[in-house]
């Protein structure tokens, strides 16, 4: 199954990668949420979030996400969520988390 194409974001130094992480906390949130909930619809047991080229240290980064770590970071994004008052956003986390945490318990409804 060919995975689908991830945003892949530039930046100059090394900074400003650190500084885009820093900043663009919604956009981050969104792709993780986003990411996750593709790869645990096509079944897959990692999520590809982001891939960062960085100039200064002719580096690519890629972000990644594991099945074993999606309940977290959903968890994580859903208290950042909350703290920015996105209620309809939390609505559809905590529906992701549940129906993740019941298919990986064995329990379907």
């Amino acid at each position: 199954m060919a995975r689908r194409r991830i945003p892949v974001k530039s930046f100059e130094t090394n900074r400003e990668f650190r500084d885009f992480i820093d900043e663009e906390k919604e956009w981050m949130y969104t792709r993780i949420v986003e990411s996750i909930k593709d790869a645990y619809d096509r079944s897959l047991d990692q999520a590809d979030v982001m891939e960062a080229k960085i100039t200064e240290s002719m580096s690519v980064i890629s972000m990644k996400s594991d099945r074993s770590e999606w309940i977290t970071s959903l968890k994580l994004a859903l208290s950042w969520y909350e703290s920015v008052e996105k209620y309809e956003k939390c609505a559809e986390l905590v529906s992701l988390i549940k129906d993740i945490e019941d298919s990986d318990s064995g329990i379907f409804f």
